[in-house]
């Protein structure tokens, strides 16, 4: 990490209960689509051995924001809770753009529950949206109306990993 800060593509800041959170900077943003694009291709090939999930859910931010991005259209207006396997992520979205940070939602219209696993296997096709969202998802809306919001963005998310 002390290369990409050095080399001003990330940046380190402190983060909530003496965490260390790092933030893409300008810079380092531009290269979000091209390793967006590499994992989609690599998403074509098998595995060599065993697949292993990460520790830590933060991984899961980079691709699925990136995802988010591209999809993101200028009705869209909300904030999530997204919780997957216990840990918090804040989902903004509006004005055409979105952000995911690894932290607490604040007065979310929206939270979402899941797992990192049903996250995978949505993405993966290995599951279809309607047995992860019955069985494999909570979702609590605080504001009525945003949960559709909320639905549209992530079947767009989920179409575009798809593919």
């Amino acid at each position: 990490m002390g290369k990409l800060v050095a080399d001003g593509l990330i940046v380190k800041e402190d983060g909530p209960y003496g965490t260390k959170l790092y933030r893409l900077t300008e810079v380092g943003a531009k290269t979000r689509d091209i390793l967006f694009d590499l994992s989609l291709f690599g998403g074509l090939f098998p595995p060599d051995g065993e697949i292993v999930e990460p520790g830590n859910r933060r991984l899961f931010a980079v691709t699925f924001s990136t995802a988010v991005q591209r999809v993101v259209t200028d009705d869209l207006e909300f904030n999530a809770a997204l919780i997957i396997d216990g840990e918090p992520f804040a989902l903004t979205v509006g004005g055409g753009n979105s952000e995911l940070l690894y932290q607490p939602a604040e007065k979310p219209d929206v939270i979402f529950e899941t797992t990192y696993n049903a996250m995978m296997a949505l993405g993966d096709g290995e599951m279809d949206q309607s047995e992860f969202m019955q069985n494999h998802s909570r979702i609590e809306v605080k504001t009525p109306g945003k949960d559709a919001e909320f639905a549209t963005l992530m079947s767009d998310v989920v179409a575009l990993l798809s593919r």
